[in-house]
């Protein structure tokens, strides 16, 4: 990778003689420098910025002879230097030396091998064809695509022909150190990187999971490939799980009386008599963890009322993957729980492209089972990935790895809690930008919390208090019918706004509305493109990368 910045105090720059280009420290974009020289004046200020990021960019400080640093300081920075012209090359290369560690651990495994494969400039005989973009340059059309993308996409699409990148298939060399840190990044025992969708996430645990006459639970709003490969590629029966609607059509949760163990064993009794009375009837159960509207389960409540009676649960977080990094998402997060030997184990699978940072396509299988190892329901690496194998392709895209990998290194730690953390600020903030300023279009939240209505709270109390999002049994704003306490709740990262027409009290149209369309296509126009809209009902999703301006556009 080429050098990064030093973030420097403008009257400090002739006390530091750096190789590196240098910024000034007001103007810094932090993610562009390796290294920050402050004054002992500025350093408190400068030491939590930096703090904050989570980034760990190491810091100095320049300060006078004449008096000591507080110990708040002392143990905060990585060098410390006098105003001496004298020694301004020496501090230089203190700066330099602590910046090129920075930049040696900034890269994630994979993504870092990728660059530096790249750089070294081989001359290709094998696959792509296009052969690192030469092929595309003898043509004009090709050459306008070639310049289009970039030449590094090109020199990136590699094959497995050369060993030293290791194999994405058999998850050996940098693949295998990109899934294992990926693994540490999102609580699981093993991660596994798919390139052809969470549709081929889920097949893959299905196929692995269940054979013909197994019993699978099976959430009615489940995505198309759950049917395809629970159902019909691997032959399970299925106990289907009933699910709400309200009156604007929203996509809800599993009814609260579907998790009751004697209503389960009816249901069992009827499509599998000789399994009603089993210890663990299902061998599967496929839930969807958050709903294309945004409805999140409550991940701990649906291990505590189904987990023992069932082998494994598989959590489709397609449309989330996220809940571990905001912490009044917790509970919902299955890769957080504490499990024991008689709970089940556990498979997430994650649509990195929707709401994280993924190309498209980009999915991941997290396995948390360890748990139950050694007993006869546990799923072992190898059956799993005989099922990976056989749905992932033998000619994988390597950019698409390599943004699953960086992706994890994005959201590790407390840069990816301070990444969230800040996107959840910024659509609070835009819910009540709307409920201040529109009359006819409402984000899909209570209008009213503890007698105080919604968008007259502090900005951090709602960041952290999940009742602002909570569908409380009964209330009218939702009209979700069949929810029990504190079992599902509306995605913080989904601006989910309705428009007027339907009475959530009585589900009938009103005389007056605007059908959601209209302002879809009204927004069209005006370059801003939303998710997708129902009826009376738009939705935009919302992520890292979103900001006030951006915000306040909309």
């Amino acid at each position: 990778m080429k050098k990064m910045k030093v973030a420097i105090n403008e009257n400090l720059r002739r006390y530091i003689l750096t190789e590196r280009q240098t910024v000034s420290l007001a103007e810094a974009d932090l993610t562009e420098v390796s290294a920050v020289v402050f004054d002992d004046k500025d350093a408190p200020k400068w030491i939590q910025a930096v703090r904050e990021t989570g980034f760990n960019i190491p810091t100095f400080v320049v300060h006078s002879a004449d008096h000591s640093l507080t110990d708040s300081v002392l143990g905060k920075v990585r060098g410390i230097f006098n105003y001496d012209l004298t020694n301004a090359a020496l501090y230089g290369r203190q700066v330099d030396s602590i910046a090129q560690e920075y930049e040696d651990k900034l890269l994630p495994p994979f993504f870092g091998s990728l660059e530096k494969y790249v750089a070294q400039g081989y001359t290709q005989f094998d696959c792509p064809g296009h052969q690192g973009g030469e092929y595309y340059r003898r043509h004009p059309a090709g050459r306008e695509f070639y310049d289009f993308f970039g030449e590094n996409v090109f020199r990136s699409d590699l094959c497995n022909a050369d060993v030293s990148m290791g194999d994405l298939l058999i998850h050996e060399g940098a693949p295998c150190e990109a899934q294992k840190a990926a693994a540490k990044a999102y609580n699981a025992d093993k991660t596994y990187f798919v390139l052809n969708g969470t549709s081929a996430s889920n097949k893959v645990v299905l196929n692995a999971v269940l054979a013909p006459g197994d019993l699978v639970l099976f959430d009615r709003n489940n995505h198309k490939s759950n049917h395809h490969g629970a159902l019909i590629q691997a032959g399970a029966t299925p106990v289907y799980l009933e699910t709400a609607r309200n009156p604007y059509g929203f996509i809800g949760g599993i009814d609260a009386h579907c998790f009751d163990e004697e209503y389960l064993r009816n249901l069992v009794k009827e499509v599998a008599p000789a399994k009603a009375k089993a210890k663990r009837p299902f061998r599967l159960a496929v839930i969807q963890l958050g709903t294309y509207d945004g409805t999140i389960y409550n991940a701990r409540q649906v291990v505590d009322r189904i987990g023992h009676l069932c082998d494994y649960i598989l959590f489709d977080s397609a449309w989330v993957g996220y809940e571990q990094f905001i912490p009044m998402m917790k509970d919902c997060s299955p890769m957080l729980l504490d499990l024991g030997p008689d709970d089940p184990g556990i498979f997430v699978t994650q649509s990195v492209h929707k709401q994280q940072a993924g190309f498209s396509q980009t999915s991941q299988i997290h396995k948390k089972d360890r748990h139950i190892k050694g007993q006869d329901r546990y799923v072992p690496h190898k059956r799993l990935n005989n099922a990976f194998m056989m749905h992932a392709s033998t000619s994988p895209f390597y950019p698409l790895f390599a943004a699953l990998d960086v992706n994890a290194k994005m959201n590790d730690g407390e840069s990816g809690r301070a990444i969230w953390r800040d996107c959840v600020n910024v659509v609070i903030e835009a819910r009540k930008l709307i409920l201040r300023n529109c009359r006819y279009i409402r984000p899909f939240v209570p209008p009213v919390v503890d007698g105080v209505r919604w968008e007259d709270n502090d900005t951090q109390r709602i960041a952290s208090d999940l009742r602002f999002f909570q569908f409380k049994p009964g209330e009218k704003w939702h009209a979700f019918e069949g929810y029990g306490e504190n079992q599902y709740f509306v995605d913080p990262c989904k601006l989910l706004l309705t428009t007027p027409g339907i009475n959530t009290a009585t589900g009938e149209y009103e005389d007056f509305g605007v059908p959601a369309t209209i302002l879809a296509n009204f927004l069209r126009q005006n370059s801003i493109v939303p998710e997708k809209c129902d009826l009376n009902s738009i939705l935009f999703l919302m992520t890292p990368a979103e900001n006030i301006a951006k915000m306040e556009r909309l």
